[in-house]
């Protein structure tokens, strides 16, 4: 028996290991479960007869891009379009369907010979694709790692029907892999553009008559017999891939795989940016922008962003870039910000806002809110303006004029005629007055904090002082607060002559001795004995070591007269007093303490 308890025990110490990682095994494959399940929830691919809602997204395997209906303007428009899921607030959206804005309860579904939305604005249903009744019954729609939204056949993948990158051209981004070209269906040309209205409307299309060449319009449909705010370029080599015969160019893919970049086109400035930063935090980093000189195009500036004469764009007086990095790489397009915000919730704010003149505009800007008001005087014109909180200009010649929200086109001119406009600006009062405040509250903390603690270091440092003696060529010097303590506030007096009083006390200790107790009960340190001398009212500010030099020889009489060996002296300046004393044996010391 005792030998199978032994054998049991021998057991016991030589498991299997995998029985002690057993917690770590079961936790990992809960991981796994875990993670398999989030893959199955998120799915990158719609067979026949499924549908996605508007809450609900097809994410590509990799995790980089997702599908959905993503806002377009405003809380409650939406477009059926592609987007880099981990760059939610600062990723374009790749617009799959335009221009069909979406509501709340927008469908994407797929049948096997259709792809289609189902929305509640007309119309009802928008055919993606359709294969007209011949479509395969092993096809499939899937979100590729790309970014590249197919139908295809699942059984052979390389068979694609159809696919967004075909139609990305009607958003205002293109991806990597995506082309700018003509329609071989259609005739038509494929292009870029930000939105239907003027003047935000631009289109780029490409110029058939260049290779890798493009044309842009601002404000209009554009045709090559000319129209305002129309210009061209060419694409660079190294950005784009040109193909013969078929009058495209196609994005291309960046060479490093972990690199997000993309071709944006904003206020007819057309840029290729690339994602300069960790995760969501970074910013769009030009890397080329069309055009660079606002000569050709005052819109590229951006809004409240004026051209100059010589083809540079700058901030009007009161703004400040939006984004300076940007402008300092080229591009404009984010505009410019008021140094003092206007606040539309702030009471009584039109009675402290102020107007900056810009009085050599070349002509007036562009707005999309625009208006003229029936004032008879500029004053008139003013108050209409800081009636409304959204009021962002005035301008009164033969009649008035007010701007409201953005302002765009301006220009700035260098010989007559000159135009002129008055431009609103936040209330620089208001913030002053929280300046002011701001300051107060700080001086306020500031003093709360410092009294307490300069009343702790001044108690520090005179219970320091207390205890420190300072050291002056061979002299040790004690305040007249040490020596009162010392002595018990002069209480003993041991006698006195023709050189002063004598006064018997305690030292704690000095630069080359330490206290030391002697048993009887009695304070550690060193007796000694203070002799007090009176010197005139201006003997307060002599030196120690003069003095001692004055009563050197009382000095030598008193250590022979103890018979101690020459050590060093302890002075003390006070006001009208110099006391002197040195150290001594004391023949009563355990008699006096």
């Amino acid at each position: 028996m005792a030998k199978d308890g032994n054998f049991l025990l021998e057991m016991t110490k030589h498991r299997h290991p995998m029985s002690s990682n057993f917690p770590t095994i079961l936790l990992f494959i809960f991981i796994l479960f875990a993670a398999s399940l989030a893959a199955a929830d998120a799915k990158d691919t719609l067979l026949s007869g499924q549908c996605i809602s508007r809450s609900e997204t097809l994410i590509s395997k990799s995790g980089v891009f997702e599908l959905g209906f993503f806002a377009y303007d405003g809380l409650y428009k939406y477009n059926l379009g592609i987007r880099y899921k981990n760059l939610v607030e600062r990723s374009p959206v790749f617009v799959v369907q335009y221009p069909t804005h979406f509501s709340n309860r927008a469908t994407l579904c797929f049948l096997k010979d259709k792809l289609y939305t189902i929305n509640d604005y007309y119309p009802s249903e928008y055919v993606l694709w359709s294969s007209e009744g011949n479509g395969s019954a092993a096809s499939v729609a899937i979100l590729l790692d790309t970014g590249n939204f197919v139908v295809r056949d699942e059984m052979n993948p390389s068979v694609v029907m159809w696919q967004s990158f075909d139609y990305q051209g009607t958003g205002d981004a293109l991806q990597p892999g995506a082309w700018i070209a003509s329609d071989t269906v259609t005739g038509a040309s494929i292009m870029t553009n930000t939105n239907d209205f003027f003047p935000y409307y631009c289109t780029l299309q490409i110029d058939k008559r260049r290779k890798r060449g493009f044309a842009i319009n601002v404000g209009g449909s554009y045709d090559f017999g000319g129209a305002s705010y129309g210009y061209h370029g060419t694409f660079p080599d190294w950005m784009v891939t040109y193909k013969e015969g078929v009058d495209s160019v196609q994005l291309n893919v960046p060479k490093s795989p972990n690199a997000i970049e993309l071709l944006k086109l904003e206020l007819g400035q057309v840029s290729f940016l690339r994602w300069s930063g960790n995760g969501t935090f970074g910013t769009w980093q030009p890397l080329w922008s069309f055009p660079s000189s606002c000569s050709i195009s005052p819109f590229i500036c951006g809004a409240f962003g004026a051209c100059t004469q010589a083809g540079k764009c700058r901030c009007i007086d009161g703004f400040k870039p939006t984004l300076a990095d940007e402008w300092d790489l080229g591009r404009f397009t984010s505009g410019c910000s008021s140094i003092h915000p206007m606040r539309c919730d702030a009471e009584n704010s039109f009675t402290t806002d102020t107007f900056v003149l810009l009085d050599n505009l070349q002509g007036l800007p562009v707005s999309e809110y625009a208006r003229d008001e029936p004032a008879t005087s500029s004053e008139e014109c003013k108050s209409a303006c800081l009636r409304s909180c959204y009021c962002t200009a005035y301008s009164y010649s033969s009649g008035c004029k007010i701007w409201q929200f953005k302002l765009h086109n301006l220009s700035l001119a260098d010989s007559p005629p000159y135009s002129s406009i008055y431009v609103r600006l936040g209330s620089s009062r208001e913030k002053k007055g929280l300046r002011k405040l701001q300051i107060v509250a700080l001086v306020v903390c500031l003093l709360v904090a410092i009294v307490p603690g300069g009343s702790l270091v001044f108690w520090l440092y005179k219970g320091l002082s207390s205890r420190k003696m300072k050291v002056e060529g061979f002299l040790v010097v004690y305040s007249y607060a040490q020596l009162k303590k010392a002595t018990g506030n002069f209480s003993y007096k041991l006698g006195e002559g023709g050189f002063g009083s004598v006064f018997k006390g305690m030292i704690a200790g000095s630069s080359s001795t330490h206290p030391k107790s002697d048993g009887s009960g009695c304070a550690s340190g060193h007796p000694v004995a203070l002799r007090s001398v009176t010197g005139e009212r201006g003997d307060k500010a002599e030196r120690p070591t003069s003095l001692v030099a004055r009563f050197g020889p009382i000095h030598d009489d008193l250590l022979a007269f103890l018979r101690l060996p020459p050590i060093h002296s302890i002075l003390v300046l006070s006001p009208r007093r110099v006391l002197e004393y040195e150290q001594a044996a004391s023949v009563r010391k355990g008699r006096d303490c």
